[in-house]
């Protein structure tokens, strides 16, 4: 039995069942396109009445619409349906580490632009940079009235109903409001999710499709020495303190390594070779401080 959250839920109303057709028509459509009416029917097993009352509903929405005049070998000619995608597009924005992406597709994820820059790790200034990119590509193209809105993928956790950022520790986050705050930026509505469940929808959705819906998706770690933010502030900080301190002088002379001093490159591991440059560092050492 599936789980409900019994603190956020909707109810089955009448309209419940035709909501699940229409979404059922609509993935129908576009896995198969061009499909008619009549094997719409046959492949959910229902009648032709509602078929294409909810056709005409999707098509009066602008969601799919009607193409060529198929064959057929007897009876009326079918008109094929097809998922409009060319007109109508989307933004979407891949928040990463070291890099911001960008990129103008349509419905069918068809790239026509792409923008990057160095992740701004202040979230009043990323989003106020995000809006400026995201103006300047709806402006370049001229899709003013064509954009449907932005989709928003963050490297951490996402409240689903708040669209809050809860924790990104990548970019030293906590409880970020961005969603809300790039919608008001660019005036378009704004879809925000983690990278990994945007990750396992885009395989869904654009990958290569087979008959099984499990898979597994690799990701390349970042270095352990800058997995979090916090952790590079402290690195940055001891570096200013090491650059910042004075150096102290000392009265250690080096002398030049003869021939005979240089340790064996051949058959040596790399344990030995240390230890032989350590034993004549303390002898040059030595022979430095000794007095003529």
């Amino acid at each position: 039995m599936r789980k409900i959250d019994t603190r956020d839920f909707r109810r089955a109303t009448r309209t419940t069942s035709r909501e699940i057709n229409r979404r059922i028509v609509l993935n129908l459509v576009r896995d198969h396109q061009p499909l008619s009416r009549a094997d719409l029917a046959r492949r959910m097993e229902i009648g032709r009445g509602v078929v294409t009352s909810i056709v005409q509903e999707l098509i009066d929405e602008g969601t799919i619409y009607e193409g060529d005049i198929g064959a057929a070998a007897r009876g009326r000619r079918p008109t094929m349906l097809y998922v409009r995608t060319q007109d109508r597009y989307v933004i979407a924005v891949d928040v990463r580490f070291s890099r911001t992406f960008l990129m103008l597709s349509d419905f069918a994820g068809t790239q026509i632009a792409i923008d990057s820059f160095e992740t701004i790790f202040d979230p009043e200034a990323l989003t106020a940079e995000l809006g400026v990119r995201i103006r300047r590509l709806v402006a370049s193209h001229a899709i003013e009235n064509r954009c449907e809105g932005v989709g928003l993928v963050v490297p951490g956790m996402v409240e689903r109903t708040s669209g809050r950022i809860i924790l990104a520790p990548q970019l030293g986050w906590r409880d970020v409001d961005m969603r809300d705050a790039l919608a008001a930026e660019v005036g378009l509505p704004v879809s925000i999710e983690n990278a990994p469940m945007a990750c396992a929808q885009a395989q869904m959705w654009l990958g290569h499709r087979t008959n099984s819906t499990n898979f597994v998706s690799r990701t390349k770690p970042l270095p352990s020495k800058v997995q979090t933010m916090p952790a590079m502030r402290r690195m940055n900080e001891v570096r200013c303190r090491k650059r910042s301190a004075p150096s102290t002088p000392t009265s250690r002379t080096k002398t030049p390594r003869t021939t005979s001093e240089r340790p064996p490159q051949d058959g040596a591991t790399g344990m030995e070779l240390s230890f032989l440059r350590l034993s004549h560092r303390r002898n040059a050492a030595k022979n430095g401080m000794r007095k003529p």
